[in-house]
Formats: C-alpha cells, structure tokens, sequence
C-alpha cells in the first residue's frame, strides 16, 4: 500500500508516479505468483494540505477535495495503476471519519488522549506542525521556509505507555532500517532519572531538579 496523497494541489507530481509506480510493479508480481493482493487508494482529505489549497484558491474545501480527488484518479488511471477502485477511501466521508472519532472517543475515555500545549517545529509559510524529520538544516523540508518553536495547545496520544511493545513489534516487519528508526524516533520512548542538587550559598534552603533523558 502506498501513502494517500493529498486532494491539495493541481494536480500528482513525479513524486506519486515514482512511489505508486513501484508498489504496482510489486503488486502486479505478486499477482502473477498467484498470490490475493490487496491493492487499495485514497485520499488523505483532512488537514491543513487541504485547507491551505481551499484558502489559496478561494474555494470552499469540500469543492476543491472532490475536484482534485478525480482530477488524482484520472492521471492514475492514465499511468495504468491497478489499484482495486472498489476499496477506494476518502477520509472527508461520514462512512469514514465515523470510526477514526469512535477510536479517538476510546483513547479519551482511557485517557490516553488528552490536551497540552507543547513546543512544536512550526512552518509559517505552510502554517503547519513539522516532525522532526520534516526539518532539514533549521528548514521546512516541504518550502524551504525557515522553521520556528511554537507552544501549541493540541491533542496528544499517550503512546509511551505502549512504547515498549510497539517497538518490540517493529521486529516482526520487513520495514528498511531507516523506516524503522523513524518509528522507534516517534514513539520517543526516553529513559531518564531526576536528581537533586542542594543550594548552600543561598541563605534559603533551595534545590535544583534537572531531569535526564536517553532515548
């Protein structure tokens, strides 16, 4: 399976084609070899992507989604794709989103989903919150805009609580290494002690705490 790209743009660039095209030719070899391959395509319609291109177009979002989806599927099926058409998913439908809310109403409710508000690598330009490795040389890998810190008050998933399993499960795929540092870098799972140092030229009796991380 490849990423669903984006609905945000005038149309798929030679980087889709590139990706897309090796998961076909893989795909269509395992269908060869006579194995069932599951082959499916969409659309990742939600976000700020999709958001940014409805302001730069001045049309409302749910119009410039539904143009660009089958604008997408128009050039994919003239570079020949065999995805399975009838799997198709589009994030923005009812029969979608009704379960990402229903597995988001399960994390909040165990209080693995919560509010804060904590610094984040900020695109101004794309107007964006940027992973680590989106940021190349202080830059935005997407524009090349310099990047900044901003607090954020978001929502955030508790998966340290599981970062010892998850990470424990990337051994049973076939991801490349550089796939699997890139996992193990966003579970963050850190390890870390706090100690105390006592202040005597102070006339009060004060402490400084520092706290150590290792990733």
């Amino acid at each position: 399976m490849v990423e669903f790209p984006y609905p945000s743009g005038e149309g798929l660039h030679v980087g889709h084609a590139f990706s897309m095209t090796g998961a076909d030719v893989y795909a269509r070899f395992m269908r060869k070899k006579g194995f069932n391959v599951m082959f499916p395509m969409g659309w990742d319609a939600f976000g700020l992507p999709a958001e940014n291109y409805a302001i730069k177009t001045g049309i409302q979002p749910q119009i410039t989604t539904d143009r660009v989806t089958k604008l997408f599927r128009k050039q994919m099926d003239k570079m020949a794709f065999s995805f399975d058409w009838d799997r198709e998913i589009n994030t923005t439908l009812p029969n979608y989103y009704k379960w990402t809310q229903w597995i988001f109403i399960k994390l909040f409710e165990k209080g693995l989903a919560f509010k804060k508000e904590m610094p984040i690598n900020w695109c101004p330009s794309c107007k964006i919150g940027l992973a680590n490795e989106e940021v190349v040389d202080g830059n935005c890998e997407r524009c090349e805009s310099v990047t900044e810190k901003r607090n954020i008050s978001q929502w955030v998933v508790k998966i340290t609580d599981y970062a010892d399993r998850l990470i424990e499960g990337l051994k049973d795929t076939d991801f490349i290494e550089k796939v699997k540092a890139a996992q193990v870098n966003w579970i963050d799972r850190k390890y870390g002690r706090l100690i105390k140092f006592a202040i005597k030229e102070l006339k009060e009796s004060r402490t400084l705490e520092l706290e150590t991380n290792i990733s």
